[in-house]
């Protein structure tokens, strides 16, 4: 056992240009990646490269609970879940050091961040439709025969997009459980949509069956014919909302995309 410790850790050492915590957090990625579902893979593993950027040159030991802090505070000080999402990765990561044997203490233990504010309202209905619509199509200003005209472009993921919002307010369900939802858990027969929060999932694991109302049909209905339109192969148990390569989008590709309709709607 401490024989293959000693290569662990000289695996950590041997390179002058990058520093141990760096080639640790790689090392890390590569083990733990493919336990996380294919649709938030792409943005854990996006959270590790973060991670190995900000501290390439730093070896394992250097990396206290004040970097950490700096690390979190410095990079997103206004974005306080990103800073949560990040620290639970750092913790999980040094969690991950400290059975390895190449530090003693988590240095994430030490570090304290303030909680994001809880929403006490739901969105309005004028203000989803409005983002609704800005997701679809987007204005822009544009010279036409020396006159400045408003031009109205329609967004190539609208529709997908659409259906993604659609789903998540008619049903009520957190956004990651939409995103993941796979056909398999649409239950015809039954009239429902089984829904397994990933909030509760280590834990209670308690099913949620949505009924299947006739516009949720509908939303469905236009997710059948979106994956239809593109050309790869469906999976036997696909996922309902997929890209134009038919992979699951990512949790950063959502937000990026509502960030921006939201804006829109704001400069109506």
């Amino acid at each position: 056992m401490f024989e293959r410790l000693a290569e662990e850790k000289l695996k950590t050492e041997i390179d002058g240009d990058e520093g141990s915590m760096s080639r640790l957090v790689s090392i890390y990625m590569e083990q733990h990646a493919k336990q996380y579902a294919e649709s938030f893979r792409k943005e854990w593993c996006r959270r590790g490269e973060d991670v190995r950027k900000a501290f390439r040159q730093h070896s394992i030991e250097e990396v206290d609970h004040g970097a950490v802090q700096d690390f979190l505070l410095g990079n997103w000080p206004d974005k306080l879940p990103t800073q949560t999402a990040m620290k639970g990765w750092l913790s999980k990561f040094f969690a991950w050091v400290v059975l390895g044997r190449h530090i003693t203490v988590n240095p994430c233990r030490e570090v304290a961040l303030k909680k994001p504010k809880t929403r006490k309202v739901y969105i309005p209905h004028d203000h989803f439709l409005a983002i609704r619509a800005a997701l679809a199509a987007y204005k822009y200003k544009k010279a036409v025969r020396g006159e400045v005209q408003e031009v109205t472009a329609k967004v190539p993921t609208g529709p997908e997009m659409q259906v993604f919002v659609d789903l998540c307010y008619l049903t009520c369900q957190r956004s990651t459980d939409v995103r993941e939802l796979r056909w398999s858990q649409v239950d015809r027969q039954a009239g429902v949509i089984h829904f397994v929060p990933s909030k509760t999932a280590d834990s209670s694991g308690e099913a949620v069956d949505w009924p299947i109302t006739p516009e949720i049909e509908e939303v469905l209905r236009r997710a059948k014919e979106l994956r239809r339109s593109i050309k790869v192969q469906a999976l036997a148990d696909d996922f309902v909302l997929v890209d134009r390569r038919a992979k699951p989008k990512t949790a950063a590709a959502w937000r990026d995309a509502l960030a921006r309709a939201w804006k829109a709607r704001i400069k109506r």
